[in-house]
């Protein structure tokens, strides 16, 4: 017997066809990803993922399919940091998310290194605006040692994976950092920052690949926010 699909059903889209890339994961050269509703219901290949009738199809065929950059809300109200004594001290204190970078020593203990990894510490530390190169290698050398570093997509987005760019960060760590990374540094990595089913659906279409150039994260040719496209 027929009867109305549910709203979430009966809102499908799907991209097919595109370069998938996803944090942590090896990139599907053809993939498929579909939409229900506000959510992301099914990634996948081609050859494997079967678009379900009715769902509106967009051909993603030569371009970049990525979670979208992940704006860091209130970051001026962040605990702030500038010296080593001040990060350890605020992480003993139970912050999450710290902002700015060390700039007073060049050298962290171990132990405190560990205690950042273990605690899933995420710094935001703003280069484009501190312009130390101090900042800029403890930055990528904390990076390098494992420890979260996230770039804020909002408005100045941009300018901070430049400023990461030249710091030393690759086009991966600087695509990491805008995406899972700044999810985790806005308390939304149960919802945003990679493409996995259940997550809300807030993606980039890019025209070149982000993996290979930090610029290509600023060529987004379509946006679909919390499933609807705005772009």
């Amino acid at each position: 017997m027929g009867g109305c699909k549910p709203p979430e059903e009966s809102r499908m889209k799907a991209i097919i066809g595109a370069v998938l890339i996803d944090p942590g994961m090896p990139p599907v050269s053809r993939s498929v990803l579909v939409v229900a509703g506000s959510r992301i219901r099914l990634v996948g290949d081609q050859a494997s993922t079967p678009v379900p009738a009715g769902t509106e199809k967009v051909d993603g065929s030569g371009k970049f399919l990525i979670p979208a950059a992940v704006e860091i809300p209130d970051v001026e109200k962040l605990p702030k940091v500038t010296t080593l004594a001040e990060a350890k001290k605020l992480v003993e204190e139970g912050a999450a998310v710290l902002a700015g970078m060390i700039t007073d020593t060049e050298e962290c203990d171990q132990k405190f290194i560990q205690q950042l990894r273990d605690l899933r510490v995420v710094f935001v530390p703003r280069l484009h605006e501190q312009g130390s190169e101090v900042a800029a290698r403890n930055a990528l050398s904390l990076a390098r040692l494992g420890v979260l570093i996230a770039a804020a997509g909002g408005k100045n987005g941009k300018q901070e994976w430049e400023a990461m760019a030249k710091a030393g960060f690759t086009a991966q760590e600087v695509f990491e950092a805008a995406t899972a990374n700044a999810a985790r540094a806005a308390g939304k990595w149960e919802e945003s920052g990679a493409l996995t089913p259940g997550l809300k659906a807030n993606v980039w279409l890019l025209s070149g690949n982000p993996l290979e150039n930090v610029a290509n994260l600023s060529r987004v040719e379509r946006i679909l926010e919390e499933g609807e496209w705005k772009q």
